[in-house]
């Protein structure tokens, strides 16, 4: 194991913006970078070319490394960790499309581990939500809220991951109601006072609880992985561990973890300043014990949300307490699920019937959604395409694929999602467009990508809602093609041809043109054709109340009356 800090944060934010970083050589020293004069030095840190850092040399140099390969994963758009490779022997040269190959693999790593974190979290959710109805109803047969909290068939346990016992202390309740593998009494009654007597404060402001004083940044929820000095039991018997500790308006709820005793080797080098690196890696063997495993994050939100829920109650009636409310509150939870699913059926109805094609994934490139619009333009059944990963079924079309799983990432790292025009391979037209899309014909679509989120802002999946742009694109191909037919004969005709804009600038000069004035024409498309500077210079005087393009005009006028014999008129200039 190697210590976090071995890894600076400002290196820490370039492999998050970065892409694949590869060294062939850590011998190279690179080159340096020249500027001109007064002009400041660029930023390189998002630069794949970049040379190392002299430390970073240094460092992975202690290990024999030779040539190094890095990549990072990204969860919820920060960094999750790397994917580091190193060579000990010579250089490595990798192709473009090798470390293309890795960084895309990387890539659909993260997408994947990404979906399997939040399947955790939302079966967590779940679980926790029926944990939760189970204790109003222990609470509404009790009367009680500790003793309901702490007795039957699920206990406050079951709301914290990995805790080995709990407690709960309610006003106007006698005692300490305990369960699970706890201190003694006495030891919580001392947590309990140490906990009131210091007050922590949070940098995220929040809703503070009904009817009381607290500030906005006031933390409810202490985490310690050990119990404080003088408050634990003596003894060579005595319970040893950590605590979290929920403080609510209505009486205090402690959840408990042991302590663990493990060992850990660290790999550590004797660094006395990042500018002077000492050769050589040490083992050191550390061992770790009187302390508990961390309180999560999560940890920390399923109290709050238990928290939350006693809350509401305690605020509405103060020394009664309503375990009806209770079990209302959780009835309506079940209600608003069942409302949400009856839309969510509307919704799904809606993008079925849609004159568009609609599909959808999720973060791990599962395809969720292929409306009847999709199936009539790919030809990919809906059977076929759900649940199926949109490589497999856009086979035909491997850009269109990279496209998708690069929003996708796009999505989970935070950045933008823009639209996109993906070009598929279709099967064949079915339904609405069978025998007017032949197989192999490329169907264009311009797709607007929506990304949903969770609860907690994690991104759960990208619908796409597209509009079939194959016959607007066929008609500007069609069009473009005319274009250059008429350049081509323009280009290939022995008569002198140039067109001029609306401000008298040279749009088209053919080969016949530039002949005659010994002006190629890619020095001609762009100049004025009359006037100071132009192709043709002073052929015409100019006035204050006249435009280069009334001048040609005029021009082109007097030539035409010259071709038909009757001349210019008087004042009027001939060419």
């Amino acid at each position: 194991h190697f210590p976090a800090t071995d890894i600076p944060q400002r290196t820490r934010e370039s492999y998050y913006l970065g892409t694949t970083r590869y060294v062939c050589d850590v011998d190279d020293p690179g080159v340096d970078v020249v500027m001109k004069p007064g002009q400041p030095n660029p930023d390189l840190g998002t630069v794949n070319l970049r040379g190392m850092h002299p430390c970073h040399r240094e460092y992975v140099k202690n290990f024999g490394v030779t040539a190094t390969m890095a990549s990072h994963i990204t969860i919820d758009a920060r960094l999750w960790g790397l994917v580091v490779c190193h060579h000990y022997s010579g250089t490595v040269n990798l192709t473009p499309h090798q470390v293309l190959a890795c960084d895309y693999a990387v890539k659909a790593f993260s997408i994947r581990l990404c979906a399997h974190l939040q399947d955790i979290e939302f079966a967590r959710h779940d679980y926790c939500v029926n944990v939760q109805a189970q204790l109003c109803k222990q609470i509404n047969t009790h009367k009680l809220v500790a003793k309901g909290l702490t007795s039957g068939d699920a206990d406050m346990r079951n709301v914290v991951t990995g805790c080995e016992g709990a407690c709960a202390l309610w006003d106007n309740e006698p005692g300490v109601q305990t369960v699970g593998e706890t201190p003694s009494e006495a030891a919580i009654l001392r947590l309990v006072k140490w906990a009131v007597s210091h007050t922590v404060y949070s940098p995220v402001k929040r809703d503070p609880a009904p009817d009381t004083d607290e500030p906005e940044n006031y933390a409810r929820a202490l985490a310690i992985q050990s119990l404080p000095e003088g408050v634990g039991d003596k003894g060579e018997d005595a319970w040893i561990g950590g605590a979290l500790i929920m403080r609510l308006r209505g009486g205090m709820l402690i959840w408990f973890k042991k302590s663990f005793t493990s060992q850990m080797t660290w790999a550590i080098n004797n660094l006395g300043h990042l500018k002077d690196p000492i050769p050589g890696f040490t083992k050191v063997l550390v061992e770790y014990a009187g302390k508990c495993s961390v309180w999560t994050a999560s940890d920390m939100a399923e109290a709050e949300g238990l928290a939350h829920l006693l809350d509401i109650v305690s605020n509405t009636f103060d020394s009664d307490f309503s375990s009806d409310l209770l079990l209302h509150i959780t009835s309506d939870r079940i209600v608003s699920k069942n409302q949400a699913s009856a839309l969510a059926m509307e919704l799904v109805n809606l993008i079925e019937g849609a004159n568009a094609p609609i599909f959808g994934v999720d973060i791990s490139g599962a395809i969720t959604v292929w409306n009847e619009m999709a199936v009539s333009l790919t030809g990919v059944r809906k059977d076929e395409a759900l649940g199926e990963s949109v490589a497999r079924v856009l086979q035909g079309s491997p850009d269109a694929a990279e496209t998708v799983y690069d929003l996708i990432l796009a999505a989970q790292q935070g950045r933008q999602v823009r639209p996109v025009q993906l070009p598929i391979k279709s099967r064949g037209g079915l339904n609405s467009h069978e025998g007017l899309i032949r197989p192999g014909d490329t169907v264009y679509l311009f797709l607007g990508p929506t990304v949903t989120r969770n609860h907690v802002g994690r991104t759960r999946d990208i619908m796409f809602v597209g509009q079939d742009v194959t016959e607007v694109r066929t008609t500007l191909a069609n069009c473009m093609a005319i274009e250059a037919g008429y350049q081509r004969v323009i280009n290939k005709c022995a008569s002198p041809i140039f067109g001029v804009s609306v401000d008298c600038r040279i749009t088209d000069w053919n080969a016949a043109t530039a002949r005659l004035t010994m002006v190629p024409p890619s020095k001609a498309r762009g100049m004025p054709l009359l006037g100071p500077g132009g192709v043709f210079g002073e052929l015409l005087p100019f006035t204050a109340d006249t435009t280069p393009l009334s001048q040609l005009e005029k021009l082109v006028h007097n030539v035409l009356l010259q071709g038909s014999g009757d001349g210019p008129a008087e004042g009027d200039a001939a060419a």
